[in-house]
């Protein structure tokens, strides 16, 4: 019977790089995941966006995912490091929260 057709099989994937994949055993961190608070804070703060900045929905659905990311940064307290400093500063005028442009 093949691994994938197994219920006590355990399938482990081990990268070769350590930046490539499930790093988690690498480093021993857990993957930071937004949860109800999170979704229901961004609502708001999208809602906030769109009335004072006039945010088109596409431009609000183009925010969505990195208002959760840099809600659920701010709970792990970790430092968000992104390139889209654009859209994260605007972000950080309504959410504090670390973050690192490069």
């Amino acid at each position: 019977m093949s691994a994938a057709g197994r219920i006590d099989e355990k399938v482990v994937f081990e990268p070769t790089h350590p930046f490539q994949g499930n790093n988690s055993k690498n480093y021993g961190a857990s993957p930071i995941t937004p949860g109800e608070k999170h979704w229901l804070e961004s609502a708001e703060v999208l809602s906030r966006m769109r009335a004072r900045r006039g945010y088109t929905a596409s431009k609000l659905r183009d925010l969505a995912f990195d208002t959760l990311i840099a809600l659920s940064a701010r709970e792990a307290g970790a430092t968000l490091v992104t390139c889209d400093q654009e859209d994260f500063a605007e972000i950080g005028k309504y959410v504090a929260f670390r973050a690192l442009f490069w």
